[in-house]
């Protein structure tokens, strides 16, 4: 069963410390395999712009799993952006997968929905470093977790300032988003 990624697609951003993040409408999602070719995310990635951009939003944010891939997230990130077909498009690269951002903000994914034990919070100040896929740590504490239902979830309560604090990717994506004007 092949894993498809992160399923957000960010339109507007969420009104959280200085960040708004509003998903689309309908979930939109691209196939991201760690053997899924850059050239299949990128036909995937163009082909929701083109018919996203100007009829639902005016930019699009895409937050991609780097998962176990053999290269930097900066490197998958250049290999995306020179395919893309529009400059309306900003990428994040989230280095292994979307749940390390989330356990950056550890204490904000407790308080949006109740885990089934009590993480310790000091285990998660690198997220980023979990030597072992970020979503089974997640699923952990909250046994029924679903990337497209609970991530969106986590994601849409999550305190931009607490996870780019112990996330460098993150950091990345968010200084991508100011840099094309979507932070007030």
């Amino acid at each position: 069963m092949e894993e498809k990624g992160l399923p957000d697609f960010i339109r507007k951003i969420i009104r959280m410390d200085g960040l708004q993040f509003q998903t689309l409408s309908k979930t939109r999602r691209i196939h991201n395999g760690d053997t899924v070719p850059v050239t299949k995310i990128v036909k995937d990635l163009n082909k929701i712009c083109s018919v996203t951009l100007g009829t639902d939003t005016d930019y699009i944010a895409c937050i991609i799993d780097l998962e176990g891939r053999n290269c930097s997230s900066s490197e998958f990130l250049n290999d995306i952006q020179r395919n893309i077909e529009n400059s309306e498009t900003v990428i994040g690269i989230a280095t292994r997968s979307m749940e390390n951002w989330l356990l950056g903000d550890i204490s904000g994914m407790i308080q949006t929905i109740r885990p089934c034990s009590q993480p310790n919070i000091n285990k998660f100040s690198n997220p980023e470093g979990i030597p072992h896929p970020a979503e089974r740590e997640v699923k952990r504490y909250w046994s029924k977790y679903k990337k497209t239902r609970d991530g969106v979830k986590f994601l849409a309560a999550a305190c931009p300032n607490e996870i780019e604090q112990k996330c460098p990717s993150f950091s990345r994506f968010r200084a991508a988003l100011a840099a094309i004007d979507l932070v007030e």
